[in-house]
This record gives C-alpha cells, structure tokens and sequence, in this order.
C-alpha cells in the first residue's frame, strides 16, 4: 500500500502526489453493491469450477504466455491471488520451487486444496484469505514471491490491491481482466428494471494498473484474447442466473418482469446469455535496479 509516513523517500513523495492528483484511488473501486458478497458469491460456483481442467500450454494463452515469457524454474516462488480452483497454481507446480493460492471462497480454498491432491502438487498450498484484507507485512506474503500474478479474479479490484501486488512482487508481476465486456441480453434487463448494473467490465483497472506501472519507472506490456461465454439456458435457468446476480449487488428482483422479458426473447424455450468479451493480461518484468 501508498507508505505515508515520514520516511518516504523523495521519489516516493513524488509517486504518492502524482498517485493524488491523478484521482487513481478514486478511479480503481470495486462496486460497492459487489463488494461485501463476494465470498458468498464464489462459495456457491464452486462446484462448477472444480469441473474445468488443469491448463496446458497448448489450451491455454496465459498459461502458455507466462511460461514463455518467465521461463520459470525450480528456484522460483509463486503467489496466485484469487487461485478459484486451483488450476493456474496447479499447473504450474512442476515448473516452481512453491505455488501459494489465496481466495476468499472458503469453498474454493476447498477444492483447490483436493485438486493439488490429486496431481501430486506437493508443492501447492491453498489459503482461505482475502487479499484486500492482507497488508503486505502479512507472515505469508511479506518475503515477496518471484513471480505474482491475478487471473480472471475480482480479488485485485482498487488501486491499493494493485499496489500491494506491486510490493510483493520481486520479478514477475501479471493481471489479467475482461475488457470491452458485451452482453446484449444483459444490458438490455439492466435498462428495462432501470438500475445501473454492477460493473463487470474492467477496463479502468487495466488502465490504472499500467499508469501506477510505468509511474514506478516499469515496463508495462500487454496481451489479449477474444473471448466468448456462450449462455444458451432455459427460461427458468436465465431466470435464476439473474435472481442470483440482483441479490449479490443487492438489487431488488422482481420476478415476473424478469421472466416475462426472457420469454419475449426466447427461441424454442431458450434464452441466448452470450457474453463477448476481450481478455487483456498486463504484465511486466522487475529488473534489480527497478525496486530500491
């Protein structure tokens, strides 16, 4: 996190000023409607994430990227935050001295605990902790990790969580969010119930994370990935998608005018819920002469 105590060097006064009248702090917040529900939101897709398989480099572009670009070895230490299930850190055991996941799912926690298990990923340990909780003197993240990365996770969602990555982070560091995110059927029950609907995009934060980057004198990068979640489910399904997503950002649901609208747009009973979505991964390299 931003030190503000009397110590700072001149460059970091310089940072912590620039950081101020950029309005950083006050661009990168997390929903707020969003924010007190995420565990209980995570506990209950777990099941469904234990189902996805562990990544490969050939299936997988971050994956692939990240082992291209650290060519990790068995020296180095990994932090994965937001570890969902497990997979990333899974994955890339074999590669690593160490993988530590942290979620905030205790359900999570769980099966990603059982699927290191089963893939012999003696390596791998899981923490039931909450990153925007955990202060960088933390026993379990305060010696930094060779490389650091947030995958798909709204577990690095301020400027602080960033910050705080930035910190701990003593070669590799790599976010990746969905940008440019675009679901017509969505968007289109956000308006007709008249609420502004909870932020899923997450461009600002890619934004940020880049000026807070190259403000510390790093070297930000970036990759993409076009994405599509293809949503086709039953009426009912859409129904209960949505009554689940109004009561994480606290929102009223007013069933029949939500069932009535999927009705509208159904073909055969079945309700299109694609989501088009872009992926963007920023990342950088920590050279020695880059942290003083």
């Amino acid at each position: 996190m931003v030190k503000d105590n009397s110590d700072l060097t001149a460059y970091e006064k310089e940072y912590n000023l620039w950081i101020e009248k950029l309005g950083i702090f006050d661009k990168w917040t997390p929903d707020s409607r969003l924010s007190q529900t995420q565990e209980k939101r995570w506990d209950n897709r777990a099941d469904d994430f234990v189902k996805r398989p562990v990544p490969t480099v050939e299936d997988h572009l971050f994956f692939r990227k990240l082992i291209e670009i650290v060519n990790p070895d068995s020296n180095m230490t990994v932090l994965d935050i937001g570890s969902g299930g497990g997979h990333l850190s899974v994955a890339l055991a074999p590669y690593v001295k160490s993988v530590l996941g942290i979620d905030v799912s205790g359900n999570m926690v769980k099966h990603a605990a059982e699927l290191a298990k089963e893939n012999k990923a003696n390596n791998v340990t899981f923490e039931h902790r909450d990153w925007s909780d955990m202060s960088p003197e933390d026993p379990l993240i305060k010696n930094g990790f060779d490389i650091v990365f947030a995958h798909m996770t709204p577990a690095v969602g301020t400027a602080n969580d960033f910050i705080k990555m930035m910190d701990i982070s003593k070669k590799y560091l790599f976010m990746t969010k969905p940008v440019r995110r675009h679901n017509p059927v969505a968007e289109n029950l956000w308006k007709l119930v008249g609420v502004n609907p909870p932020v899923a995009s997450a461009d600002k934060d890619i934004s940020c994370a880049f000026m807070l980057g190259w403000q510390r004198g790093f070297n930000p990068e970036l990759f993409y990935e076009n994405r599509t979640w293809d949503g086709v489910m039953t009426v009912d399904e859409a129904v209960e998608k949505y009554r689940n997503e109004f009561s994480y950002a606290g929102l009223n649901f007013d069933e029949q005018t939500v069932k009535d609208y999927f009705r509208s747009i159904s073909e055969n009973g079945m309700v299109d819920d694609t989501t088009y979505t872009e992926i963007a991964t920023i990342y950088w390299q920590i050279k020695s002469d880059d942290k003083s």
